[in-house]
């Protein structure tokens, strides 16, 4: 029985996954009726909210801090705040609050007025790929000057090293160091926004060639990034490309694995059919299967690649507990209506916990198109939530052997995640309802996915792959 209501979860995921956009408690606002203020009694209130909220739909809300740790944080940021509060001061105080819990799923909260004054705003005109212990790798130069077009790292803005930066937004965020870095490095434009620190930005930088620049650089305008943005979706609808094949020069397969999403107009099980048949007619030496840039979607599309490149037994989870509450009855019946479920959950008693316990190991399907060579995954900072729990699985039980740098994220993760926003600030918040077990069922252990090749990053070339093509390619 339960392994039917596990699969019928795999099911209902794909249902809920394009109902994200759903916010809970909701109110159609306007300009004129979204407030730019609300006074510090509003806050409190609506920081009740919030904590009431969590703490019905969560599992463990408390699991990283204790509760009287996150009442003294929260006298500490209300005691420096005037009796009149920004939206942008209410954000922050939110955010420091979410991050205590200490989730990576939790994210920055927003507002639609914050949002709207942010899109006004001259921006800092960097995109992050990544950050490093040295600085942030420039993805995207988007400034007049591009002095960093071809790439390079920041090392200071504004005089403030980015190991400081890192240290002083990382607190808006939860889950490991390395996943906070990332995070201030991707929210860098709206965490300045919020902060009030405005154009022109002096910068302190490694170039392309390695040379050490100082420059003062403005940011851009709404009218400037309309057409930055139809530039970057087209570069960013072929970065983004969901999965792909290559057969590399030395007859190794190329699998880049971006996103556990379905694309309609190829198909993820066409896609493997296709890529299998010709990694067989190839006669690859080896296969790579790269998901360092996979955010997650859908594990249960991952787990139909895991027959081709694998015989052994395995299990991406040793199970789940889910919290029941009206709030997330409410999420599912306003994002789902008819299709809400599963239906069992409506049934239960509010404050109760379903626990699903994931003995079984399941067996591959066996096909005819299975590559029985050397397999190796590829994982990094920004492998993430569904690709984190794939990773977790194959690495567990030796399906590939996995190159790269750590995960940003616990193999015992809280998600299944629902947006709710506050009453008095119209701030949109997020909470999970679910708590899924590493492969190996230990809840005591917070570390995330290790690789068993650990390969730190080199300037001007992919170690990673390298590593493993000479892994693959090396006589046993």
């Amino acid at each position: 029985m339960k392994k039917g209501i596990f699969t019928a979860f795999c099911c209902w995921c794909v249902v809920l996954a394009s109902a994200q956009s759903f916010v809970l408690y909701k109110e159609e606002t306007t300009k004129a009726t979204a407030p730019l203020t609300i006074t510090k009694s509003a806050l409190v209130k609506d920081i009740q909210f919030w904590k009431t909220t969590i703490e019905a739909a969560h599992v463990n809300m408390y699991h990283a801090v204790s509760k009287e740790s996150l009442i003294q944080l929260e006298k500490k940021l209300l005691a420096s705040l005037p009796n009149t509060v920004s939206i942008n001061q209410a954000i922050l105080v939110i955010g420091k609050l979410a991050a205590a819990l200490n989730e990576g799923h939790l994210g920055l909260p927003s507002a639609k007025i914050s949002d709207s004054l942010f899109q006004q705003s001259l921006r800092f005109p960097f995109l992050i790929k990544s950050s490093n212990q040295i600085g942030w790798e420039v993805e995207m130069d988007l400034s007049k000057e591009q002095y960093l077009k071809n790439g390079g790292t920041i090392l200071a803005i504004n005089g403030k090293n980015i190991t400081s930066i890192n240290k002083q937004y990382g607190v808006y965020f939860g889950g490991l160091t390395n996943w906070k870095n990332q995070q201030v490095g991707t929210y860098i434009r709206k965490l300045l926004f919020l902060h009030g620190i405005k154009s022109p930005y002096q910068i302190t930088a490694l170039n392309a060639e390695g040379k050490k620049i100082q420059y003062k650089v403005n940011g851009y305008n709404k009218q400037q990034a309309d057409s930055i943005t139809k530039v970057m979706s087209s570069i960013k609808s072929n970065q983004l490309i969901p999965y792909s094949l290559e057969i590399l020069p030395d007859s190794i397969a190329y699998i880049r694995y971006n996103n556990m999403s379905n694309d309609p107009t190829h198909p993820f099980t066409k896609f493997l059919i296709e890529s299998f048949t010709k990694i067989q007619s190839s006669r690859a030496k080896g296969l790579i299967i790269d998901i360092r840039e996979n955010g997650g979607g859908n594990s249960a599309l991952a787990e139909l690649m895991i027959p081709y490149f694998s015989n052994k037994p395995y299990r991406l989870t040793a199970g789940m507990k889910w919290k029941v509450s009206e709030a997330y009855k409410k999420f599912m019946l306003g994002s789902q209506g008819e299709k809400a479920g599963p239906a069992f959950y409506f049934t239960m008693q509010n404050g109760s916990v379903y626990f699903y316990d994931n003995k079984l190991l399941k067996q591959p399907l066996e096909t005819p198109l299975r590559f029985n060579g050397k397999t190796a995954l590829l994982i990094g900072p920004n492998t993430f939530s569904s690709a984190n729990m794939f990773s977790d699985g194959v690495k567990t039980y030796q399906l590939a052997k996995v190159f790269g740098t750590p995960t940003a994220e616990p193999g015992n993760d809280y998600g299944e995640m629902f947006n709710f926003m506050l009453p008095h600030s119209q701030i949109i918040a997020r909470g999970p309802s679910k708590m899924f077990f590493r492969a190996d069922g230990n809840e005591n252990d917070s570390n995330s996915i290790l690789p068993d090749v650990l390969v730190p990053s080199a300037k001007n070339k992919d170690a990673v792959v390298d590593k493993a093509r000479e892994w693959i390619l090396e006589k046993n």
